[in-house]
Parts: structure tokens; sequence; C-alpha cells
């Protein structure tokens, strides 16, 4: 696995001290004593509010040049000390070659329609929230059962095993377990 190459640097610690303390300074002399507002602080360095904003919150990279520009409007020198280089970006993982499956008994749904909103709200809570128990309750013959199969069909592939089991007529724990250890 490569590492992407990171472009900018993130301004350290040491080097957001210097810099609030020589605006602060700034502001006393020049601004009445009243902090600057970022539109004041884009207008005297030339960098944008973006990129303002960016470089004050030391987790996003800017170029060093904009460092240097906003660092020299305050009669500051840049030092390798006022930045660090960010770590290469690690791309996404590959999609598992080969998933561990067993359906079980789960119901056909290639003739599935609707639904589009309930779907996407329940991928969103498992891939991006990290849900690990969802509950899908209703009245019965309102497809509770076929969508929660559509909705493991489509996120199958985010996932290492998928294993569908109904608990439609409570088998005993011990059953369930039987079953799924060995696959496991």
């Amino acid at each position: 696995m490569q590492k992407r190459k990171c472009r900018g640097v993130i301004l350290s610690e040491r080097g957001l001290q210097r810099f609030q303390e020589a605006v602060e300074r700034s502001a006393i002399a020049k601004n009445g004593g009243y902090a600057y507002t970022l539109e004041q602080l884009s207008n005297l360095t030339g960098v944008s509010v973006r990129s303002i904003g960016r470089m004050r919150s030391c987790k996003t990279p800017v170029d060093r040049q904009t460092l240097e520009d906003l660092f020299s409007t305050f009669n500051l020198t840049l030092t390798d000390r006022d930045y660090i280089q960010p770590e290469p970006e690690t791309p996404p993982p590959q999609p598992v070659e080969s998933i561990a499956q067993d359906w079980g008994e789960a119901p056909d749904v290639s003739l599935f329609y609707g639904r589009t909103a309930e779907l996407t709200t329940l991928t969103q809570w498992i891939l991006q929230d990290r849900c690990r128990l969802i509950g899908i309750i209703g009245i019965g013959g309102v497809g509770k059962t076929a969508l929660s199969v559509k909705l493991a069909q489509q996120v199958q592939d985010k996932f290492s095993y998928v294993i569908w089991r109904s608990l439609r007529n409570a088998p005993p724990l011990a059953t369930l377990l039987s079953e799924l250890v060995p696959f496991v």
C-alpha cells in the first residue's frame, strides 16, 4: 500500500502562539486594542479568510508561502519550528476480496421497490455512524424482513462476514450459536 504525498504544511503550536501574539500586538497598536476579525486579517495579509481559518486550525495543511505571507505581515520570520510536515495520507483500504457469507433462509429481494429513504438512513447508521444494533419494528406484512435483507445486500462488501438469520420463530440461543460459531 503506497502513501500519497501530502501537499502543504501545518502550523505548529509554537508557530500559532507566535502568530497570535504578533496579531494581538498589532491589534493593540493599530486597531484600537480590538481584535482583528478574519476579514480584517484577510485584508491586511492578502490571504483568504478560508486559508486563515485552515491555518489557525493547525489540522489542515496550507502552502508554506501562505504562512510566510501571514508571518511577514506582522514582522515575523517563519522558521522550521513554526510548522510541521503532515503525515502522508494512506489510501483507503481496498474492498475485501472474498466475503464469507451465510444468508440462511433470507427471502429473495430481487424485486424490491421503494424504501430508498429508509435504506439511505439505515446505510448511514451502519457505515458512517457505526451502529452495532438497529431494530426495525412495525406491524406484520409491511416489509421489515425484505428491507433488512436488501440493506444487508447493499452493505455486504464493506464487511468480512455477512450472516443473516431470521428470528421469526424465536429459535433458542443455543441453536443460533451452534449454526454461527462454525461459520466464523
